[in-house]
């Protein structure tokens, strides 16, 4: 199981990266697809990965993913007509409860904190100077 999980991932992150697009986009997309892969769906998991990166973007992007790329990059595995439709199905499963804590939520408060504990001189020191991370 966390293999099929693993290798959906892969497949989320190479199409974000062909797509360009932003890395908020990635964590939900991801956040997403753990849900539904709790919910054990009959859908294929290949199509519960692409909706999950469909619907992040929706949220997430000014220019969200088209339907049309995510169904070029599943390679025959399903048809837009079943992107459409499990975008709905997954919409209604989630309760239109797209929205979550990923880890673009807690980094920067991290980076903030160990920029913080690694510069005496504060984080303003440490953001002027020339290499990041040092003081």
């Amino acid at each position: 199981a966390d293999s099929e999980r693993d290798r959906l991932v892969e497949w989320v992150v190479r199409v974000h990266r062909s797509l360009k697009l932003a890395s908020r986009t990635l964590f939900l997309a991801v956040h997403l697809l753990d849900r539904l892969r709790q919910i054990q769906s009959s859908r294929p998991p290949l199509l519960d990965a692409a909706v999950s990166l469909l619907l992040a973007s929706k949220f997430e992007e000014e220019q969200p993913a088209s339907m049309a790329a995510l169904v070029s990059a599943g390679r025959g595995s399903f048809r837009q007509s079943g992107l459409e439709g499990a975008e709905v199905r997954v919409l209604a499963e989630l309760d239109f409860s797209l929205h979550g804590s990923t880890v673009a939520h807690f980094l920067p408060g991290f980076l903030g904190a160990s920029l913080v504990a690694a510069c005496p001189e504060g984080r303003q020191q440490c953001a002027a100077s020339d290499a990041p991370g040092t003081c």
